[in-house]
């Protein structure tokens, strides 16, 4: 636990019922504090501390960053209004910077902490862990391991690197860690299992960061993808705000496979996922970003194509799990192996659990089992779930059993707005972004 000076202490207090966010435009309906190249207005500092005082709040980058070079910064939300600009905050002392808000905060822009300081974030929770959202190049960097993290009071232990996270992994499977910058895996050559191969109960807290270029090369383990499994042990473990970019994974033998895990029995959000994943016939579930869910997965997209003997675009099979505002837009194929083939835009099997609130535009096919949205569809229920009749190449929504719940519609008509069902408050849609399709606000469609 980190131990920060007496006048810090405050923070675990609530702020105010605003947002403080790092460069984000948001409604006018919201308040909110941006940190912008915008000079300082509505906003009091005084021996470290600066806090809104008025709507329409503003805190230049100047002056955050000559404050961190004389000591600790905290900047405390009050009634402030709507984000203006974004701005970079980087900073070489070892200074501490604290974000302190009652609800949500928002990076849109990086911060970096470039020498070896130190971040606090002070934000509500949900059911998914601290209130925070990383959009367009929004991250929080370390480039120092001896920096330090504090989220909510739980201190972060800090990773470079895969194997940081590996090793920390087996050492407490239910700490609490954070990935302090982007990784190119393509360094690391071809794994023959998962990079994290930990059955994990902890906190992992992305920052925004991308994993890039992940290649798996696996015969036969049991749960393969960056990380192998994310268990339910703990009731809390989560794994958020997280890219997974132009990964190749294949794999063989009785397995769980997806880009980002192989088995999720936690909470998963604020993630996507971008590559291939190939399996031989033998393998029993594989999907674009979690091979078998059985827990909570929330604000997910994938465009991964994915090859097996059950696959979906988003994931391999749904037990006693739900997923809600998610999309797929990779292609399925479903094999034969130890089951019949099955493939499905978003789902490969929906043997039970939920799904709410998301869509796929894959093309999907199948020697046995397709559907657009899911290839077999058992004892799961959907609500306001749509799949691409454009795209897909198939009018069936789910290739067998019950699809109520699920619709087909066209790419022009996907791309005429938001579904019913889609909160416009967690969706949005431009005809620049993801091809006029809808997406998430706090997870837009990488590069």
């Amino acid at each position: 636990m980190l131990i920060f000076p007496a006048s810090h202490n405050h923070l675990a207090a609530s702020a105010a019922s605003v947002i403080v966010a790092i460069g984000l435009s948001l409604s006018s309906a919201q308040a909110s504090l941006v940190i912008s190249k915008q000079a300082t207005r509505n906003v009091n500092c005084s021996g470290g501390i600066c806090s809104a005082v008025a709507p329409d709040a503003v805190l230049s980058v100047n002056d955050v960053k000559t404050m961190l070079r004389a000591g600790d910064l905290t900047v405390q939300a009050g009634p402030a209004s709507d984000i203006r600009r974004s701005a970079t905050v980087k900073w070489t002392k070892k200074t501490l910077l604290t974000l302190n808000a009652a609800t949500t905060i928002t990076f849109s822009a990086p911060v970096r902490v470039e020498g070896k300081g130190s971040v606090a974030l002070v934000a509500s929770e949900d059911s998914f862990g601290p209130r925070l959202a990383f959009i367009d190049k929004g991250s929080v960097t370390f480039l120092h391991q001896k920096s330090q993290l504090l989220i909510n009071g739980e201190s972060y232990k800090l990773a470079l690197n895969l194997a940081d996270l590996n090793n920390d992994f087996v050492a407490n499977f239910e700490g609490s860690y954070a990935l302090g910058v982007d990784y190119d895996a393509a360094s690391d050559g071809v794994y023959q299992q998962s990079p994290i191969n930990q059955i994990f109960s902890g906190h992992f807290e992305g920052l925004g960061h991308i994993v890039s270029n992940l290649q798996i090369n696996n015969s036969g383990g049991d749960y393969i993808g960056l990380f192998a499994e994310l268990s339910r042990a703990s009731g809390t473990s989560r794994i958020r705000d997280i890219g997974i970019k132009d990964a190749k994974i294949t794999a063989g033998g009785d397995s769980c496979v997806g880009g980002l895990a192989g088995l999720n029995q936690g909470h998963v959000s604020h993630v996507f996922a971008s590559g291939s994943v190939v399996v031989d016939g033998t393998t029993l579930d594989a999907g674009g970003l979690i091979g078998c869910n059985i827990g909570s997965l929330d604000e997910a997209q994938a465009s991964v194509d994915v090859t097996g003997n059950v696959a979906g675009g988003l994931v391999g099979i749904l037990e006693d799990g739900d997923i809600e505002n998610s999309f797929a837009t990779g292609n399925a194929q479903g094999i034969v192996g130890l089951n019949p083939a099955l493939a499905g835009g978003l789902v490969g099997n929906g043997n039970s659990g939920t799904i709410a609130s998301s869509y796929s535009t894959g093309q999907v096919n199948s020697a046995v089992t397709a559907g657009g949205s899911i290839g077999s569809s058992f004892l799961a229920t959907y609500s306001d779930v749509y799949w691409d009749t454009t795209t897909s190449g198939t009018q069936v929504g789910c290739g067998e059993g019950s699809c109520a719940g699920v619709t087909g519609l066209t790419t022009a008509q996907l791309q005429a707005g938001l579904p019913v069902g889609f909160d416009p408050s967690m969706w949005k849609q431009t005809a620049q972004t993801n091809n006029g399709l809808p997406y998430l606000k706090n997870v837009p469609p990488p590069d």
